[in-house]
């Protein structure tokens, strides 16, 4: 079965236009032979002098869409495709699931539509999917097999990066002051990647002091007691 897809779009000139009118096809039917999309600019548009009297280009493309062709997936790749998939449905309906399986990890990646709502404060929601993630991949395959990772719109590179600085702030401070320096209150999740980050870091040393939801991690130095 085939479904017909046509879209408008504008640019500043033809050629612009002609290029967002067959990725807007793209974005919405990625499988699609770029080949089979009729693209058809239906005004040149005017740059007009100084921006005064512009008119942007428009083009069309059309394409018969074929059905996307059926995945090839573990059992345990298709249960988190419907986990995650439902988790869309609910709370964030014009996001993208994208799934990847490699020997040691299941990788899910949401884009477009509100990632906000997926990241929650400070990656709460995007920390408790993977959670939920990962009692699902020890359902399956059991403990220690593989792990589920989850990010949405490149929000764990981000975190990632801004926990390395503070990491690495916190240990200067510790080697010119030579006191313990606490961070704030982290999930495991970001209190591994401190850990991680510091580990091997000449003259310093990390700990992970107090209780939920107040853990944090402590950077000290290296030969203390």
């Amino acid at each position: 079965m085939t479904e017909e897809l046509h879209v408008e779009t504008e640019g500043a000139d033809a050629e612009e236009a002609s290029a967002r009118a067959l990725a807007e096809i793209k974005r919405k039917a990625p499988w699609i032979d770029p080949e089979s999309v009729s693209v058809q600019v239906v005004e040149e548009g005017e740059r007009g002098l100084l921006g005064i009297g512009s008119r942007p280009a428009r083009a069309v493309a059309f394409a018969l869409v074929p059905d996307q062709p059926a995945r090839e997936e573990s059992e345990l790749a298709a249960s988190l495709r419907a986990y995650a998939e439902a988790i869309v449905h609910a709370i964030a309906p014009d996001t993208k699931v994208e799934l990847s399986e490699e020997a040691e990890t299941v990788s899910i990646r949401f884009s477009g539509g509100d990632l906000g709502v997926l990241i929650g404060r400070r990656g709460q929601t995007v920390d408790a999917i993977e959670q939920i993630a990962n009692a699902i991949v020890h359902q399956q395959v059991g403990p220690g097999a593989k792990r589920a990772s989850v990010d949405a719109g490149g929000y764990r590179e981000r975190q990632k990066a801004a926990l390395s600085y503070a990491a690495l702030q916190a240990a200067k401070r510790v080697i010119s002051s030579g006191e313990p320096q606490a961070l704030e209150p982290m999930s495991a999740y970001e209190r591994r990647l401190v850990h991680e980050r510091l580990k091997g870091y000449a003259g310093v040393t990390t700990a992970s002091e107090g209780s939920d939801p107040s853990r944090h991690v402590v950077v000290l130095p290296a030969d203390a007691d």
